[in-house]
């Protein structure tokens, strides 16, 4: 039979595992978009050693393929492109908020450290690429109008 403190801990082991399976998925689109730019080096060099272009065209191209020298100069154009994409990938991962944060349950502030506390909106836009606006949802303006109406008939009373 297993305890509630095993079933918790369970529980919390399954939490984080689903974390971290979700944590990065722009880390797992970089892996794919640099197996991709590999393979457009791989197809470059394919083209140069086998004269892929003689071969589609028919001999039209014989001897008009691709020469080293093209090969090194496609394949340098192809890793700068390859890194600019990766690493804005890698870039975009790393704004990325992640972790527990700490909210206050009445002023809805958020932990910066030990003795800091930071409104929400201001911790979440210096952070990430998000930026807030307020409205009012439709239960909260129920409740504010029926408040407000309320207070409106307490003056009418006491001028009365």
């Amino acid at each position: 039979m297993t305890s509630s403190g095993e079933v918790l801990q369970r529980s919390r082991q399954l939490e984080r595992e689903r974390v971290i399976s979700t944590r990065e998925p722009l880390n797992f689109l970089a892996l794919w978009q640099g197996a991709g730019f590999l393979l457009i080096v791989l197809l470059i060099w394919v083209a140069y050693t086998l004269d892929l272009s003689a071969l589609f065209f028919d001999g039209f191209t014989r001897g008009q393929g691709l020469g080293w020298v093209d090969a090194c100069v496609l394949t340098a154009a192809v890793i700068v492109v390859a890194f600019i994409t990766v690493g804005n990938t890698w870039l975009q991962q790393k704004r990325i908020l992640r972790g527990l944060i700490t909210v206050c349950s009445y002023c809805r502030k958020v932990k910066i450290d030990e003795v800091a506390w930071n409104q929400m909106e201001e911790f979440i836009s210096a952070r990430s690429l998000v930026d807030f606006t307020h409205g009012v949802c439709p239960t909260c303006y129920e409740r504010i109008v029926a408040e407000l109406d309320a207070e409106k008939a307490r003056a009418a009373e006491k001028t009365i």
